[in-house]
């Protein structure tokens, strides 16, 4: 359980800080418990675009390799009928 408090406390200060979570707009405690679970599902996006940007630029950059090579064996191929 202490391990868990531990992968977890990183977490909830920085939706503290930077996820809103310190301030909450809705009123009694059934607005608490909504702030909390809202917040917590704008870290998970903001986690999944994260993860989501960097595959798209790691794809982008395999197809410009791609690109690259395709050119490389066609220049290649118009020489040796040239």
């Amino acid at each position: 359980m202490i391990k868990r408090r531990s992968a977890v406390e990183p977490t909830i200060g920085h939706m503290k800080m930077d996820g809103r979570l310190a301030r909450n707009p809705l009123k009694g405690a059934l607005g608490d418990a909504i702030h909390a679970v809202m917040c917590g599902a704008g870290h998970n996006l903001r986690l999944i675009l994260a993860a989501l940007r960097l595959f798209c630029a790691r794809l982008g950059v395999t197809i410009q390799e791609v690109i690259g090579l395709l050119a490389d064996q066609l220049r290649f191929a118009v020489a040796g009928f040239a």
